[in-house]
């Protein structure tokens, strides 16, 4: 499992279909396909129920893809914190400072 994964995952489920979610990730669609399906081979899992005769599949989670999709979504956010406080430290946000004193700058201090 990973990030890239999680992504087109909730991006199929947000946009509620394969091939917008392919357009807004800048992919094709059969790569979209292709990373679901080893997503759900990965977790031995159906993501999404199956449409006609088996073959088309519709945008609507399984119960199991439901609670898979609020991890994700967890997880994603988790990233982007990750990502909002390396750029607090890298402003000057966010950080901390430690001063070196000598002994008799303690006292005055």
């Amino acid at each position: 499992m990973n990030i890239k994964t999680l992504k087109i995952f909730v991006q199929i489920v947000q946009s509620q279909s394969f091939t917008a979610a392919a357009e807004q990730l800048c992919m094709t669609q059969p790569t979209v396909s292709k990373a679901i399906a080893a997503f759900e081979q990965e977790l031995a899992t159906t993501l999404f129920k199956k449409g006609e005769a088996g073959r088309k599949r519709e945008v609507e989670l399984t119960y199991t893809g439901q609670q898979i999709y609020q991890h994700a979504l967890t997880i994603l956010d988790e990233q982007k914190k990750i990502y909002e406080t390396l750029e607090d430290i890298k402003h000057l946000k966010k950080g901390k400072l430690t001063l070196g004193v000598p002994p008799l700058g303690s006292v005055l201090l």
